[in-house]
C-alpha cells in the first residue's frame, strides 16, 4: 500500500502472535470467541469477540461485528467494529458499519460506509462526520 508521497505503508498488527487462521479455502457459518490475535483470509459469517486483535485479509469477507483489542481490515467487512485500540483500514480495505475506537488508521484507497466515533482518553467519543448527536 502506498500513502500519498508515493511511500509504501504497511497496515498490520502483530502477526507473529496469530493464535487462530482461517484459511483463504475455509467458509464458517457462527461466532468465534477468541483470547489470542485472529487472522480471517477466507469467509466468515459470523461476529468475532476477543481480547486479542482481528486481521481480515485482503481477499476475505466477515459479515458480522468485531470486538477485539485492535483491527486490521485488508477485506471486506459487512459489520461493526469496537476496538479498545486501533482501527487500521488498508487501501483494499472496504467496511460498511459503524467503527467505535480510541484510533483510527485509513490508508488512501479504502472505502467506510458507516458512522465512524473516536473514544478520547477520558473514555468519551467524539464522533466524526456526523451531525447528529450522540443518543
Amino acid at each position: 500500500m502506498s500513502n500519498i508521497f508515493g511511500k509504501r505503508t504497511v497496515v498490520s498488527t502483530n502477526s507473529d502472535k496469530i493464535t487462530t487462521l482461517i484459511g483463504s479455502e475455509t467458509s464458517i457459518t457462527g461466532n468465534i470467541k477468541s483470547e489470542g490475535t485472529l487472522r480471517i483470509d477466507g469467509i466468515l459469517n459470523g461476529g468475532i469477540e476477543t481480547s486479542g486483535d482481528v486481521i481480515i485479509g485482503e481477499n476475505s469477507v466477515v459479515t458480522g461485528d468485531i470486538k477485539a483489542a485492535n483491527t486490521v481490515i485488508a477485506g471486506r467487512l459487512n459489520g461493526n467494529i469496537d476496538c479498545s485500540g486501533t482501527v487500521s483500514i488498508g487501501s483494499s480495505g472496504k467496511v460498511f458499519g459503524d467503527i467505535k475506537s480510541y484510533n483510527l488508521r485509513i490508508v488512501e484507497g479504502a472505502i467506510i460506509e458507516g458512522r465512524c466515533s473516536i473514544r478520547n482518553e477520558d473514555d468519551h467519543t467524539v464522533f466524526l462526520n456526523s451531525s447528529k448527536e450522540p443518543a
